[in-house]
């Protein structure tokens, strides 16, 4: 194929399914900026798998050998271990000519030393382009790039990319609560809450209470191990909340044991993206830990609620979804297309300038 090389680096979907999200609208938007050039998706750096060890020592840097004119990488990739991660192939690869495309990125930590170091980083290899999903990140960053803008996730844009049928399945909400365990939710007709509750909001003209097992959300949060062990756990857990069926879905496939992921009903776990987008298009409500999955199922039009406190729900801020940890919210999707709009077009003037 004539024409530019846009590589978009992608992967661990099994151990994440929320990075497909931003990874296939990163692609699908990067179409529309090159519509005559070679968009496609390439693999990730191999130390992500372990990222204190990072990518390691005997693996091939495929990345490094190829003819590439724009390299693109999205989301938190800024971490404590960027450089034992990306630092060596961005050297590389701007040597050969490669021009370095973030988009959407965010952070993994904010503190100020970290910081420091995203600096030092970036400074040896500065990128092209530089876009963020939270507006910290581009208060922080946006200096080293030549072209930089305060946008969004990529992963709105994968309502553009899927439209999913609807369901049979009548209103239903979705519990996603892979990393913990899953908290009691019960709701009252009555505008009363419950003092044991850790967690009431009002939704659907009722007041929903919710409470985690303290001491096995504490032991799970150890390692995923602990999580194995707490699947051994006895539960009696509800298929249906006052007339709204329950969908569990897992964001982690990788790795796979059968007995923690489908250890309640109702549960969907798998390695590609379309179903779970299709389960949160058609949702009523999903209540999540991750912020993926909140993104998604609000890109759609419905409610999320995020019970999380990970810094990356800062590009849920930048959606104007701040309220996302205190009940149930809904984007402006005007807004959203607006912003999407503006982000494109913004690329586009950049590359053809």
């Amino acid at each position: 194929m004539s024409g530019k090389n846009i590589a978009v680096v992608a992967g661990y979907w099994s151990t994440n399914i929320g990075n497909s999200f931003f990874q296939l609208g990163a692609e699908y938007l990067l179409k529309k900026v090159f519509p005559n050039d070679n968009v496609f998706i390439f693999a990730d750096q191999p130390g992500y798998w372990n990222v204190n060890e990072g990518n390691p020592p005997n693996s091939f840097p495929m990345l490094e050998s190829m003819d590439l004119d724009y390299l693109v990488i999205q989301g938190p990739f800024l971490r404590p271990e960027f450089d034992k991660i990306w630092l060596k192939t961005l050297r590389q690869l701007q040597s050969t000519g490669t021009k370095i495309i973030v988009l959407a990125a965010g952070m993994m930590k904010y503190d100020a030393e970290n910081v420091r170091k995203y600096r030092e980083w970036l400074s040896e290899v500065p990128p092209f382009i530089f876009t963020t999903r939270d507006t910290d990140t581009y208060r922080l960053i946006h200096d080293l790039a030549e072209h930089s803008y305060d946008g969004v996730d990529t992963a709105l844009f994968i309502t553009d990319l899927f439209h999913p049928p609807k369901t049979n399945l009548g209103e239903y909400v979705v519990y996603n609560f892979d990393k913990w365990p899953e908290p009691k939710i019960w709701y009252t007709e009555k505008n009363n809450t419950k003092a044991f509750a850790d967690n009431s909001f009002h939704f659907d003209d009722h007041v929903w209470n919710l409470k985690f097992p303290t001491m096995r959300k504490r032991m799970v949060q150890k390692s995923r191990l602990m999580q194995t062990i707490d699947s051994w756990v006895p539960e009696n857990v509800a298929t249906s909340l006052n007339g709204y069926k329950i969908v569990r879905t897992d964001h982690r496939t990788n790795p796979y044991y059968i007995r923690n992921t489908y250890r309640r009903p109702n549960t969907f776990a798998h390695d590609l993206p379309q179903s779970y987008l299709a389960i949160y298009a058609n949702a009523k409500l999903t209540l999540s830990n991750r912020v993926h999955a909140c993104v998604a199922t609000m890109a759609y039009g419905n409610s999320a609620m995020l019970f999380s406190e990970t810094p990356r729900a800062r590009l849920l801020d930048r959606l104007g979804a701040t309220e996302i940890s205190k009940k149930p919210v809904k984007l402006d999707l005007a807004l959203v297309a607006e912003e999407k709009y503006k982000m494109t077009e913004w690329l586009k003037a950049v590359v053809n300038d």
